[in-house]
């Protein structure tokens, strides 16, 4: 498969004569959908057909929130479940893929909140250092979450601007804030796909 166009907002490829778009950021997702496309050939020889346009269409309205997932524009805000060693590898690569232009001036703000018994210190390891700042918030309504100053504490290892918040409708408001009016600006919060939800909802009351 060949990559012909992409941004944060999707992909589009060619692969044995066709063209393809998917809705879907992230640089492994180009061969997530050659897989899928792969299983659809396998399957049609089994009996279960599909047409070419069903395929495209498929692939193009799949959607999986939490997944390097835009949710604002300008500042662009960006939404990632990564919370284990091998999802914050695929972020970091994301990161340094769509934003490698201006990351030496680190123009990215991350906004982090985990569970005590994930791998928050390696994520924290592989993802820290590309933060303007860094704001932690505690998972809310689970016994499990970690504190947003122990977490703010652990990040602090990697990067000294980590500062805890109260909720996540305060680091929102802060994320927003240290923003600005740089149009440069993405805000990349990640971390427990428990609160995706509750922070999507903060972000779209903040714009709204």
């Amino acid at each position: 498969a060949v990559l012909e166009k992409e941004s944060v907002f999707g992909q589009t490829f060619s692969c044995k004569g066709e063209e393809f778009a998917i809705s879907l950021a992230g640089v492994y997702q180009k061969e997530n959908a050659v897989l899928a496309l792969n299983a659809l050939e396998e399957l049609d020889r089994l009996g279960w057909t599909t047409t070419m346009e069903q395929r495209k269409d498929g692939l193009l309205h799949t959607s999986w929130k939490g997944r390097f997932t835009v949710i604002n524009k300008k500042p662009l805000f960006i939404v990632d479940g990564a919370h284990n060693a091998g999802a914050a590898d695929k972020m970091a690569e994301s990161i340094r893929h769509y934003f490698k232009a201006y990351l030496s001036d680190k123009p990215v703000i991350l906004v982090m909140g985990v569970f005590a018994d994930k791998e928050y210190k390696i994520v924290l390891e592989k993802t820290a250092h590309f933060a303007e700042k860094i704001y932690t918030i505690e998972t809310p309504d689970n016994p499990r979450a970690l504190p947003a100053e122990e977490l703010a504490k652990a990040a602090r290892v990697y990067n000294s601007s980590a500062e805890s918040t109260k909720s996540i409708k305060d680091a929102v408001e802060k994320a927003f804030s240290c923003a600005g009016d740089d149009e440069n600006s993405v805000i990349l919060a990640f971390g427990s796909l428990s609160f995706i939800g509750a922070l999507t909802n903060a972000v779209e009351e903040y714009v709204g």
